[in-house]
């Protein structure tokens, strides 16, 4: 008999699959925020392309969790250098040195889960 979906092994798939629907969820927000305060376009097609394809690789860090991690963490990098040069340039923590540490931090913890 078979538990649940099959994913081999006691849990709901990958260990990051939380924490990237959470982070996709948080640059899609910071994005439409960035639209809203700023009237900043380009905040809100960056911070909603990128919610997409991480919650697209969310979704696949279920079934095949190894493929989904690899964009989420690409893509969780190149987050953080982008915020990371923002904060350079501006010195405000909100929202370069807050998305850097998020985005960093989250590239940290596929690594740390071994991708």
């Amino acid at each position: 008999s078979s538990e649940g979906k099959g994913d081999g092994g006691g849990g709901q798939g990958h260990p990051m699959q939380l924490w990237t629907y959470l982070y996709a969820a948080l640059l899609g927000v910071g994005g439409l925020m960035g639209y809203v305060k700023k009237g900043s376009s380009k905040s809100l097609g960056g911070g909603l392309s990128a919610a997409l394809v991480l919650g697209l690789a969310a979704r696949s860090m279920g079934s095949r969790g190894a493929a989904g991690a690899q964009v989420a963490f690409a893509i969780s990098l190149l987050m953080g250098v982008f915020f990371l040069a923002r904060f350079a340039r501006s010195k405000k923590v909100m929202p370069g040195g807050i998305g850097a540490g998020v985005s960093l931090g989250m590239a940290a913890g596929y690594l740390a889960v071994g991708l």
